[in-house]
């Protein structure tokens, strides 16, 4: 295979090597991280190189007793451990932050502040400093993990992220961190010693709540599992722990630990042991583990590295990598309702989790979908393999050495059936799907000179099946409860699935999908109507003045467009009680102050023929009010500071929890 580029070092004993999933690799060496960043301009290096340093930050030298020396506090400079990067959006520049544990057992935070080539990597703080002090141990950290992100549409559209510290304690440090706001961090205590290995699964959406399990493991074999959950509404998160409910009988050996990707609404976790792998099923329905099978290894040692993939759709295979570089695979069948897809559907699945949370610029000229993701070497000489897929051309291995990197290239399959299946599971499983981040990705596969098909028929082909109709949508109207708060429109399957078509006919084709953009606005006023009956029932002062006319407005839009359903005019007609119309809220012309009919939700037009825009959320005149529009499909919305909202109303709460597009989920821009 062809040399792909050379370290300016050797790594270190320490065999930390991770790819980011903007495509970074970061290799631990002593007091420095080598970081490598793709580059795709013509007549560079395949990779730039940069470095991370490890200064002594906190180096007010402690005398510590020989009961609290560790190896690691005989060295005297600071020497990276371990390194992992975040998911992606949480840095100034919308990347990823880079990780590091320390031999001193502190965690450091590295930012790039340059925007394109990354070439310098600035600590942005010691984590350490945000833990409580009540004792030494609590503060030495053994290992860390990363949960996948999380949008919050109404508190940070940029995504929030959850990182667990295992303490020497048995105390876990979890921390919420997201671009441009404060981290938040709670601890628990688990009732063991040192922990060694953590790993989070993925995100589950109950009514206003995320969930996800954080699975725990101690040095001497130990397993809790802490389940996470995030309140959807104010970004707070609660913890509470449980022992693995099944005995595995290995302690106290501490397993290699690894959740699979979601299938049919469950997840598996994997414990790999010397000469045993223990596979259990978690229902996220349920939210319990449902059983657990073990299978036997054939190698002495403790494994390092355990991954899920799979190579048929009856089967999926789990890979045991051991510190002599030893691989074995063990073929797990499945029961025929519950069936993994191609390997490649693994990797993007994992990569565009975190890069559709990405609203970040992005510099790529390269035309084609990059995906990268991590897996145990099939070579003997080296113990770690990172898979970067590049669609449409091709499946290309990279093989990390503890010495030097390698490349190979091998043809790209079944492209087509891929992408219909990751669309398909993605819009399904995710909590939210910001389109704005993935309309790039799209647009650089369809401008491939190697592309026989069209983006935009496959996603109609692979969204058919979670698209409903307007009148499906209205039945689910009897059911008040998923309106109880606006942020739940941006967690709709149906709705995710109308907005990338929409967001996509706007940014490929450069026009309006008159056909989505109609049904979008259906489920938008109907959903407003539905949260201020929900709302107003319980609260007479409720509505303002401001509020009333919105209302007004979405009446007049019911009798004109939807008057022959009696569902949806069912709901009009109560909300025409609570705001009096027609008597109301009659419309004058701001130029003449004749009366205006509501006969256009898009513009108004009075008798004398001036005409103004409305609100593309609201409908209300924008006149003398400043607007600002969506970066991707462009439709203009009211700037809510200039209503002067104060009190808590239903003006109000569209304000704070519509803070992304509704019609595309994009940005807004002033």
């Amino acid at each position: 295979m062809p040399k792909d580029v050379s370290l300016d070092f050797l790594p270190s004993s320490f065999p930390s090597c991770e790819w980011s999933p903007d495509g970074k690799l970061a290799f631990c060496n002593g007091g420095r991280v080598q970081i490598l960043t793709p580059s795709h301009e013509i007549n560079t290096p395949s990779y730039i190189k940069s470095l991370a340093i490890l200064e002594n930050y906190d180096e007010n030298e402690r005398m510590y007793s020989p009961t609290d020396l560790r190896i690691g506090d005989l060295i005297s400079n600071h020497t990276a451990r371990k390194v992992a990067w975040s998911p992606t959006g949480l840095s100034e520049n919308y990347g990823c932050l880079l990780t590091v544990l320390t031999n001193r057992y502190q965690v450091y935070l590295y930012s790039s502040n340059s925007k394109v080539l990354h070439m310098n990597w600035k600590c942005v703080c010691c984590l350490n400093n945000y833990l409580s002090r009540e004792s030494l141990a609590s503060l030495r950290i053994h290992t860390f993990a990363w949960s996948p992100l999380l949008s919050l549409p109404k508190l940070s559209p940029w995504g929030i992220c959850l990182l667990g510290l295992g303490a020497e304690d048995g105390n876990l440090h979890v921390i919420s961190l997201s671009r441009n706001s404060d981290m938040l961090t709670k601890s628990i205590k688990l009732e063991c010693g040192w922990l060694v290995r953590l790993s989070f699964s993925s995100w589950t959406i109950y009514n206003h709540a995320a969930v996800c399990n954080l699975v725990c493991i101690s040095q001497n074999g130990e397993i809790y599992v802490v389940r996470v959950s995030v309140n959807l509404l104010t970004g707070s998160f609660e913890m509470r722990h449980q022992r693995f409910p099944f005995q595995v009988g290995h302690r106290p050996i501490a397993p290699a630990i690894a959740w699979s990707p979601v299938l049919n609404d469950e997840e598996f976790l994997a414990l790999a042991y010397p000469r045993s792998l223990y596979i259990s099923c978690y229902s996220r329905s349920n939210e319990k583990f449902l059983s657990i099978t073990s299978h036997d290894l054939t190698s002495l040692a403790s494994p390092v590295g355990v991954f899920f993939a799979s190579n048929d759709i009856s089967q999926f295979s789990v890979y045991i990598l051991t510190p002599l570089a030893e691989l074995q695979i063990v073929p797990v069948k499945m029961d025929p309702s519950n069936t993994f897809e191609l390997p490649e559907k693994q990797l993007l699945d994992r990569f565009l989790t975190h890069r559709l949370q990405n609203y970040g610029s992005t510099s790529e000229p390269s035309k084609s979908l990059r995906i990268h993701a991590f897996c145990p070497s099939p070579f003997s000489s080296t113990a770690i393999i990172h898979f970067s897929v590049s669609y449409p051309q091709s499946f290309i291995y990279t093989a990390s050495a503890m010495e030097r990197s390698f490349c190979a290239t091998f043809p790209s399959i079944a492209l087509k059936a891929t992408f219909s299946r990751l669309i398909n599971s993605f819009l399904t499983n995710c909590c939210s799907i910001p389109a704005e981040g993935c309309f790039c990705e799209f647009a650089l596969l369809e401008n491939s000179s190697k592309a026989d098909f069209d983006v935009n028929n496959m996603l109609s082909e692979s969204l058919s099946q979670l698209l409903i109709s307007d009148f499906d949508f209205c039945l689910r109207l009897k059911d008040t409860a998923p309106f109880s708060t606006l942020t739940s429109v941006f967690f709709d399957a149906s709705l995710n699935a109308l907005r990338l078509l929409y967001g996509w006919s706007v940014y490929s084709q450069k026009s309006l999908n008159l056909s989505i953009f109609s049904s979008l606005r259906n489920r938008l006023v109907l959903s407003l109507m539905v949260f201020a009956l929900n709302k107003v029932s319980s609260n007479n002062n409720y509505l303002t003045a401001t509020c009333k006319a919105i209302l007004k407005n979405c009446v007049s839009f019911i009798y004109k467009e939807l008057s022959e359903v009696p569902a949806v005019l069912e709901i009009a007609d109560q909300i025409a009680k609570y705001i009096d119309v027609p008597s109301a809220f009659q419309e004058l012309c701001p130029a003449c102050k004749d009366h205006i009919e509501f006969t256009n939700e898009a513009i108004a037009t009075c008798s004398k023929g001036h005409v103004w825009q409305r609100c593309s959320i609201t409908m209300l005149l924008l006149y003398q009010r400043t607007a600002r529009y969506c970066g991707i499909c462009k439709s203009v919305t009211v700037d809510w500071a200039s209503l002067n909202v104060e009190s808590t109303c239903f003006t109000k709460e569209i304000q704070e929890e519509l803070s992304i597009c509704y019609f595309c989920g994009g940005h807004y821009l002033s």
